[in-house]
């Protein structure tokens, strides 16, 4: 028995000795490691002691400087990777000339800005470390090279000239990285920036000019969009590619440059630049696209060059003084005469001059491009000769009274002055603006815009047999009401843009259904297609999975949503071009937001998301405001 207590005695001990051993060797790990541990303390003090010797040697190089020029200005000098700059003047040398003797691994992340040394990095700690021993930490979020988005990215603005430096480290302007910010007025991109991101600086209204250097090689979409101060821009000749609506609505732009590796003036590039009175297209643009120039209302001449072989009628829409289109001599593909822009062999239509109150349309023409007639600006009645096989042209004022077409005509007809194509089954425009129109039962296709404009309209009773409605078919009348027939298979948001019409489709209808006259769904109720009214809340029912394309587009008295849980889909343009959109929530069963899904939604500040940052990609999805508008819940 005394022997067995013994035993028990020492197993007991050992099991003391070895709790003890534990906790000792715990506390030994905790005093070695973590911010406090003896292993982080080391970290820190050899951080701090090579970070000060930077900041010594920088101190040393300014004395240095002050010694040689009394009249030196600190606050002039700017040092980084590829530059030496005092007084706007760039010197031999760079960042590494003024810290030769500090360790490159250090001086890769510092930059000199109006003379201030600032330490890059995204580092919490060796953020926190550098501000203890008084160094200052750039506010810049950079990523990979790219500026992101960020509430802080005018810190370093000079508040007096209202200007910034963009840090020689960036290869590229994040989206959104300076939209609708205030105070900033001049810009110089680097070259070493080689992309400005979509959207970048749009929305600002202070900034005046901008300077962009060799190097950058592309600007993204809406990047300066309504810079309602913007007077001049100056583009290098590296730049080969500018997105979309670049430049639209920046109202005060008066100067601008096509740059030489430029081959195509893009969609909406200069839409709405109201202080444009001439625009000279230089040798190399081969491309001009829809809307380039659209609503440039004083815009009096326009020069293109001989490269140019397309050119998108509806490029010149609403610029109501444009009396002189001059074409080079040596342009093979257009002519311009009689007011008119023509192809040179006279087949195609591309634009007419508003300046008589009745348009006959050459018998030479075949095709009769979109946005040729789509603004003509005065009362007038459209003649259409026999050999007219296209046109693409969409109406959207109410100035054509009147479409007649010739007897030979084998493609059109016209009908109480509307015009049809010749076997009747659809429906082009319509012009008589009366309060009611009832559409021939032979109409099958409404194409776009075919009622846009006509003021008077009220009611519009469409056809048993009618299977697709147009976009925009009834912006700008008066029509509150709509009735779906059966047969219906093609229809979105934007076919009711401009009005709150109370929908009803027959139940008949394989495709579409509607339970509250608002919400337009497939019919087993699992995808949002359309809607109809422009509401401040929509309720989405429990069935619906997926929002589709452009479901929500133009809705512009939308300003918060709360999408439900059942929602796991996003798709392409969902959102689009609800301008007022401020804040959606989205919960924690989406699986996919299309990269698009909230393209030009120019108010929207907040997505806020119930998931880990990074569970869904693609973000911030076409947001204006880039990554800062994105709130990751988890």
């Amino acid at each position: 028995m005394k022997q067995n207590k013994s035993k028990g005695i020492t197993l007991i001990s050992l099991v003391i000795t070895i709790i003890v051993l534990l906790i000792l060797a715990g506390v030994t790990i905790a005093m070695l490691t973590g911010d406090n541990g003896i292993i982080g303390k080391a970290g820190e003090a050899k951080f701090k002691t090579e970070l000060s010797a930077v900041a010594e040697e920088y101190d040393l190089y300014v004395i240095e400087r002050t010694s040689k020029d009394r009249n030196f200005e600190e606050g002039a000098l700017y040092a980084g990777k590829n530059a030496l700059i005092y007084d706007s003047i760039t010197e031999e040398g760079n960042i590494y000339t003024v810290l030769k003797n500090s360790d490159k691994k250090y001086v890769d992340n510092f930059e000199v800005i109006k003379g201030e040394l600032f330490y890059f990095t995204q580092n919490e700690q060796e953020k926190k470390w550098a501000q203890e021993i008084g160094i200052k930490v750039s506010p810049y979020i950079i990523i990979d090279g790219e500026l992101m988005s960020s509430n802080t990215n005018l810190d370093l603005m000079d508040k007096v000239t209202g200007t910034i430096v963009i840090p020689q480290n960036v290869t590229k302007i994040g989206n959104g990285a300076f939209r609708d910010v205030t105070g900033l007025r001049s810009i110089v991109i680097p070259g070493t920036v080689k992309e400005i991101g979509e959207y970048a600086f749009s929305g600002n209204p202070t900034l005046e000019n901008v300077v962009i250097e060799e190097g950058v090689e592309k600007i993204g979409a809406f990047a300066f969009q309504a810079c309602t101060a913007l007077k001049s821009i100056k583009i290098a000749d590296s730049v080969s590619e500018i997105g979309s609506t670049c430049f639209g609505n920046c109202t005060a732009l008066a100067e601008i440059n096509f740059p030489k590796a430029l081959k195509t003036i893009p969609y909406r590039m200069l839409s709405n630049c109201t202080s444009l009175t001439e625009i000279e297209i230089p040798e190399g643009i081969e491309r001009i696209d829809t809307f380039a120039f659209e609503v440039c209302s004083n815009l009096t001449r326009v020069k293109i060059p001989s490269t140019v072989t397309s050119i998108s009628g509806s490029a010149f829409q609403f610029t109501g003084k444009l009396t002189n289109i001059e074409i080079s001599e040596a342009n093979n593909t257009y002519t311009f005469s009689n007011s008119s822009l023509m192809s040179k062999d006279g087949k195609k239509l591309y634009y007419v001059i508003s300046n008589t109150a009745e348009i006959n349309i050459p018998e030479t023409v075949e095709r009769i491009e979109w946005g040729a007639l789509s603004a003509y600006s005065q009362k007038a009645v459209l003649n259409i000769s026999k050999n007219v096989k296209t046109i693409d042209t969409v109406f959207e004022t109410n100035t054509i009274t009147q479409i007649n077409v010739v007897e030979e005509n084998q493609y059109f007809k016209s009908l109480d002055g509307n015009l049809y194509t010749k076997d009747m089954t659809t429906l082009i425009r319509y012009t008589q603006n009366e309060s009611s129109f009832t559409i021939p039962d032979t109409v099958k296709i409404i194409k776009n815009n075919a009622m846009c404009a006509q003021n008077n309209l009220s009611q519009l009773i469409l056809p048993e047999n009618l299977e697709s409605i147009g976009t925009f078919i009834i912006n700008y009348t008066k029509i509150t009401q709509l009735d779906l027939g059966e047969n219906v298979n093609n229809l979105n948001s934007a076919s009711f843009s401009g009005r709150n019409v109370n929908l009803t489709i027959s139940k008949n209808n394989p495709n579409f259904k509607t339970e509250d006259g608002t919400i337009i769904l497939s019919k087993d109720g699992k995808k949002l297609l359309a809607v109809s009214k422009d509401l401040t809340t929509y309720e989405i029912p429990s069935s619906v999975e997926n929002i589709g394309p452009s479901a929500f587009y133009s809705k512009n008295n939308l300003k918060e949503i709360n999408l439900p849980a059942n929602i796991k889909n996003i798709e392409s343009g969902a959102f689009d071009y609800s301008i007022n959109f401020q804040k959606v929530t989205i919960q924690s069963n989406i699986e996919n937001i299309a990269t698009d899904a909230f393209s030009r939604c120019n108010s929207l500040k907040e997505i806020i998301i119930d998931k880990k940052e990074g569970e869904i990609s693609g973000a911030p999805w076409g947001c204006p405001y880039g990554l800062r508008a994105v709130f990751w819940k988890k």
